[in-house]
């Protein structure tokens, strides 16, 4: 299993060229995971912040959607598999999200 720093993660804008990807928390132990830059020089810099910062997420429900495959049994109901899939597909969205 890969380490990393636990999400869910944010970003936060540090100044006009740069966003910072940091951890979501209420404490004061934010590392820095990522820097980003933004602005007129990167016109893709803010997706890819959104998409840096939401990693933890997507990880987390590609993960739920391999082991629901993995757990079906042959001739089983879908549902459980659909349902990961449509939380996947959410957290695709709000990484894609302008």
């Amino acid at each position: 299993m890969t380490q990393h720093t636990e999400g869910p993660w944010k970003e936060m804008r540090f100044d006009e060229s740069q966003r910072c990807i940091i951890p979501d928390r209420e404490d004061n132990r934010q590392p820095l995971i990522a820097i980003v830059s933004i602005g007129e020089a990167r016109s893709d810099g803010e997706a890819n912040a959104r998409l840096i910062a939401a990693a933890p997420e997507l990880l987390e429900k590609g993960n739920r959607v391999i082991a629901a495959w993995l757990n079906a049994e042959p001739g089983c109901n879908i549902a459980a598999i659909s349902a990961e899939l449509g939380n996947l597909r959410e957290a695709i969205a709000k990484a894609e999200t302008i």
